[in-house]
């Protein structure tokens, strides 16, 4: 006797599992990926202490725009570029210091052309426009 059995149904393939497994491997590739380029800067800070007989550093200061003027015994007029900068202190140490409010990028990006001048330089603390 011949048993009669329903006819299965074909289940169409559930995209459910794909669709999840597609997602975790988009968060994975999105939280390993930088889209910026990091680099590292050294950086070298000052230390208290007086050196007799040594020529004061120069100090580099940076504005939130992007100026730059040396202060030796007077405040230079704006430069034109940290190359100008490096060349006109070429014989004295150097500090590099940011006015209170200028970004971080910008300090940075100075470092950077200073140390790809092979310049040494100390980041100094940050001054006030009134005073510098």
């Amino acid at each position: 006797m011949d048993t009669v059995l329903p006819a299965r149904r074909r289940r169409g393939i559930s995209l459910t599992a794909l669709i999840d497994v597609v997602f975790i491997l988009l968060m994975f590739f999105m939280l390993t990926s930088t889209f910026s380029d990091w680099q590292m800067e050294p950086l070298t800070s000052a230390v208290a202490g007086h050196q007799s007989g040594a020529e004061p550093p120069a100090v580099l200061l940076v504005y939130p725009d992007g100026e730059l003027r040396i202060l030796t015994d007077s405040l230079s007029e704006p430069l034109a570029s940290v190359a100008a900068a490096d060349e006109r202190v070429a014989d004295q140490s150097l500090v590099v210091s940011g006015e209170t409010n200028t970004p971080v990028q910008t300090l940075l990006s100075v470092m950077g052309e200073l140390h790809a001048r092979q310049r040494d330089y100390i980041l100094g603390q940050p001054f006030d426009q009134g005073a510098p």
